[in-house]
Order: structure tokens, then C-alpha cells, then sequence
């Protein structure tokens, strides 16, 4: 499992504009390469809309699908 994780301007709540707002998107994918999850990431739709409206992307490592499971993530 990965994370996308990006920033995005959140200054209606800061009066001086330069508070930041962390948003996070989980993704699987079966090989742990992360060069590859963030090319492949880029062919998304998520991408491309969070690219319109983000300041700053990365994605990282997050753990196994069967950790995913085992704090209930994946619905069952």
C-alpha cells in the first residue's frame, strides 16, 4: 500500500494566507518499487485532479495490503 500525500492552500482559514492543508490518498500496488507507484500514479484521474489544485505531491510507502486488513481499512 501506498500513500499519496499533497498540500493544498487552505487560506480562508489563516488570516495571512500560509496555512497548508495535508490530504492523503491510499493506493495498492503489488511490487514495492516506488518509482513505479508514483509513474504509475501519474496515469490516474486522481492525479490529474489533485495536480490542478495541489502546491506540493509525494508519495511513500505505507505498508502491506494484509496490514491494511489487519486495522480493518479494506471493508470486510
Amino acid at each position: 500500500m501506498y500513500k499519496c500525500c499533497y498540500t493544498t492552500p487552505n487560506g480562508w482559514m489563516s488570516e495571512n494566507h500560509t496555512s497548508k492543508y495535508i490530504t492523503t490518498n491510499f493506493f495498492f500496488r503489488e511490487d514495492k518499487d516506488s518509482i513505479g507507484a508514483v509513474n504509475w500514479y501519474k496515469q490516474t484521474e486522481a492525479y490529474a485532479d489533485i495536480s490542478t489544485r495541489c502546491d506540493s505531491m509525494w508519495i511513500e510507502y505505507w505498508g502491506t495490503y494484509e496490514d491494511w486488513c489487519d486495522i480493518g481499512k479494506n471493508g470486510k
